[in-house]
This record gives C-alpha cells, sequence and structure tokens, in this order.
C-alpha cells in the first residue's frame, strides 16, 4: 500500500505541476512618472482644448491613476497591456472625478477624452512624453490626450 500512496502523491503533484500558471501583467513602463497633460480633444469634437495649469497625471504601478487638474483631484484604475514598442492599448476607468470648477465644460470634455483612448504611444526618452488616443475612432477628429513628462 505504500507504494500505491507515493504513487499516487507523485502522480497529484505531477499533475498540479502541470498546470497552466497565469502569466503576470506587465507593468507600464511610464508607471509612477509624473505627467503634465498639455492638451487633449474630446470625443465628438473638433476643437483642440489647452489643458488647464498645472496639471498632472500619474500612472501608478497598481494600475490606478491619479490627475490634479489645477487642484481638482480624480483617480481611477486603468488596464495596460503592450503591443509593440512603446505602444500600449490603455483603459481608463473612472473612480472619482474632482470637476474643475474653473472651467466645467473643460472638465468635461476631459472626462470624456479620457474615457474614450484605447492606446498610447510614449517615450521615455528626452523629451519623454505619454500620448493617450482613440485608435478605432473612424473620423478625423479622434479624441486624445497629450502630454509631457514633468
Amino acid at each position: 500500500m505504500s507504494k500505491f500512496t507515493t504513487l499516487t502523491v507523485v502522480i497529484f503533484f505531477l499533475f498540479l505541476s502541470s498546470c497552466k500558471k497565469e502569466d503576470p501583467k506587465p507593468a507600464s513602463p511610464i508607471a509612477n512618472l509624473e505627467f503634465s497633460v498639455y492638451d487633449f480633444r474630446a470625443l465628438g469634437d473638433s476643437v483642440i482644448i489647452d489643458a488647464p495649469t498645472p496639471s498632472t497625471l500619474i500612472l501608478k504601478s497598481n494600475n490606478t491613476w491619479a490627475l490634479d487638474l489645477g487642484g481638482a483631484k480624480s483617480s481611477g484604475t486603468y488596464t495596460w497591456t503592450p503591443t509593440t514598442n512603446q505602444q500600449a492599448n490603455v483603459k481608463f476607468t473612472i473612480l472619482e472625478w474632482t470637476n474643475y470648477t474653473a472651467n466645467q465644460v473643460v472638465s468635461n470634455k476631459l472626462k470624456s477624452a479620457m474615457l474614450a483612448v484605447t492606446s498610447c504611444g510614449y517615450s521615455l526618452n528626452t523629451p519623454s512624453f505619454a500620448n493617450f488616443l482613440d485608435l478605432t475612432y473612424q473620423g478625423t477628429n479622434f479624441p486624445y490626450l497629450r502630454s509631457n513628462r514633468r
């Protein structure tokens, strides 16, 4: 009976070790860096809007983001899936949005742009930047959000 038990235990552990393990999600190479938002275009809009200053966007390594738009602080989560060199699919989810009281229209349009973006192109070379845009948009006035590293 001892050989049978040993054989059963060995087979069981072989079975467990052969199970597919989840691949760890790749971290964003621009995580934990501060970027200044300098302009954006909202979904369905043709106007490019200069972002209020100061403005800071940080994608954190735990897949959360924080935006400080002239003291109006907002936050949420994001997904990051690398596609090619210095590009990734990205999607923002807003958990808390504080309106930019100096200009409610700008606040709403920035919120719209953040929710619409599907991709990020970035550079860690000087000057560093992160540009978020919607690659699925079929028109010429696609929504985007451009930023430079602070």
